[in-house]
């Protein structure tokens, strides 16, 4: 059993989220290409974004699956256009957007060197993350990091979205509820709140405001590996 454990989330805190703007980009850019459509890139993707806003926004009490919420938005953007789609032909525009995405992520600085470190000061490294299963898997075989993590924590599998705490417990149950459970993430809602609930020590990157107060605070993964280095574990 470890006991110490480091977990992170993906986007926002070592996956650059400028990036995800790119995927989202080219993968408006490509439905408009297979569909003949005269729609700007960037509104069609605002158009897919709110209606997948508006099916996941209580995923942490109602869960529905991003899988779902896509292949729900691009139907209904798309049969607005004129274009009913089969069963076939969205599960075509889900394999798109994991590609894409795997394609198109990058991440943020120090990103590697932050969990070079963190490999040799803790038991168990893991991910726990609102993305999907599939494109968890591809992004971080793309990226080149999955060795890095002992555990793949997601929503699809928890069954419920961040801030829930279940899904931060299913983490900790994956390293035998190590009794010191680091948590860095950059979200003061989704990351913040759900793993102060399941009893992490929790580290915010970035500025956000938060009506929380975070065990520690960094600005970035610079410094969050200065504080890693400092930390006395046992």
């Amino acid at each position: 059993m470890a006991r110490t454990a480091l977990y992170f989330d993906l986007m926002g805190t070592l996956i650059d989220p400028r990036s995800d703007v790119d995927a989202h980009y080219n993968i408006a850019r490509r439905i408009i290409d297979m569909y003949g459509l005269e729609d700007d890139p960037s509104r069609l993707w605002a158009e897919v974004s709110r209606i997948v806003e508006e099916l996941t926004r209580d995923r942490h009490i109602s869960f529905v699956p991003f899988r779902e919420a896509y292949m729900a938005a691009f139907s209904k953007v798309l049969m607005q256009r004129g274009h009913v789609l089969t069963r076939r032909e969205r599960e075509r525009l889900w394999r798109l957007f994991i590609d894409m995405h795997a394609r198109h992520l990058r991440p943020m600085p120090m990103a590697g060197e932050v969990l070079e470190l963190s490999r040799g000061k803790f038991d168990h490294l893991g991910v726990i993350t609102d993305s999907s299963t599939d494109e968890v898997n591809a992004v971080l075989r793309s990226l080149g990091i999955s060795h890095f993590f002992d555990s793949i924590t997601t929503s699809d599998e928890a069954g419920v979205g961040k801030p829930n705490p279940r899904i931060f417990r299913l983490a900790l149950s994956k390293a035998g509820f190590p009794p010191h459970a680091f948590y860095v993430g950059d979200d003061p809602f989704r990351d913040l709140k759900g793993a102060k609930d399941a009893g992490f020590f929790v580290i915010l990157v970035g500025d956000a405001e938060s009506p929380i107060r975070p065990d520690a605070r960094v600005k970035n993964l610079v410094s969050l590996m200065d504080l890693i280095s400092g930390l006395r574990l046992p």
